[in-house]
């Protein structure tokens, strides 16, 4: 989540004014994630985030908000999207679609033991089972194809002393890409983003999975790559040669595998997805850094430096 759309008072209740939530009482500008611009909003009848969608596009939305009624509907700890008054999950507001969802109480966790990576674990494979019912496809943004057009937008975006590093990057997607035997890789909607900071916590009990913006059609193993590099590879590392903790490491599969056992050709083709999962969010970040170099009205989430996951692909390849 982040801001970028700066909103007042008067912007909020104008918003509100189109569903049933009550009364405005207090708003906040969230300023963790990358994609949108979020809000928590208080009325008299609970707690929200309100979403102006910035780099999501509405098809993108609406698909999430799809996902999200799904699995709200079979009692997993996600969002709820709120119907305005005319009944559709998107509105508009100054030329910006909208969203509305139900808050979650809860804290992202500030130390992470073995147990909650169990919960998180088999709280993923849950979902990723759940749906596989689900009856729509999206396609996702993590194959070569689009990380090939990022790498291609990036290199006119940022200045000249980055292109040494996309090159880099180029050769690694490339070299990576070319290794990973994907074919036959069990498949279905996935979160595609499951960081620590989208995950709240009541006490040690999982209560909530956050921001499902870029959930799409993708190979579950994904999910699983992703959620070791942030779960369980903490960043600074306490040296290049502890990066990934394999206590840590072995919990999340744990509970994960208590649920949905990987597959022989999962097993086999994990490190890497570690690599592209990696590769994917140092572009990802280095979009964002693109994005903002020009936004001096936007709110900065502080914990989304590129360097962290080009240091977390060059440990993966050594």
């Amino acid at each position: 989540m982040a801001v970028y759309t700066l909103l007042d008072g008067t912007d909020i209740e104008r918003i509100l004014e189109n569903y049933r939530v009550g009364t405005l009482r207090r708003f906040t500008g969230i300023a963790d994630g990358l994609a949108n611009s979020n809000y928590r909003v208080e009325t008299d009848e609970g707690a929200f985030i309100l979403r102006l969608l910035e780099r999501q596009s509405r098809d993108q939305a609406s698909f999430e908000l799809r996902v999200l009624a799904f699995l709200a509907a079979r009692d997993f700890p996600v969002p709820r999207p709120i119907p305005n008054r005319e009944g559709t999950l998107l509105g508009r507001y100054r030329g910006k679609d909208i969203a509305l969802f139900s808050f979650i109480e809860g804290e992202m966790l500030r130390e992470i033991h073995p147990p909650h990576l169990r919960q998180v674990g088999g709280t993923l494979a849950r979902m990723h089972l759940a749906l596989g019912t689900f009856p729509e496809r999206r396609p996702n943004d993590y194959e070569r194809p689009f990380l090939e057009r990022e790498l291609a937008a990036l290199f006119e975006r940022l200045p000249a002393s980055y292109h040494p590093l996309l090159e880099r990057l180029r050769g690694r997607l490339a070299q990576t890409a070319d290794r990973a035997k994907i074919d036959g890789l069990p498949q279905g909607i996935i979160h595609g983003d499951l960081f620590v900071d989208n995950a709240k916590f009541s006490g040690d009990r999982l209560c909530g999975i956050l921001d499902f913006e870029v959930a799409a059609w993708g190979r579950y193993l994904f999910d699983v790559a992703t959620c070791l590099l942030d779960w369980c590879a903490p960043w600074p590392a306490p040296s290049p040669a502890r990066l990934l903790d394999p206590v840590k490491v072995a919990a999340f599969l744990t509970g994960y595998e208590a649920v949905r056992p990987l597959e022989a050709i999962e097993r086999a083709q994990l490190l890497d997805e570690m690599r592209m999962s990696a590769l994917r969010f140092t572009l990802c970040r280095l979009t964002f850094l693109a994005d903002t170099q020009d936004r001096s009205d936007a709110i900065l989430p502080p914990n989304k430096d590129f360097r962290e996951y080009l240091e977390k692909l060059e440990f993966l390849d050594t």
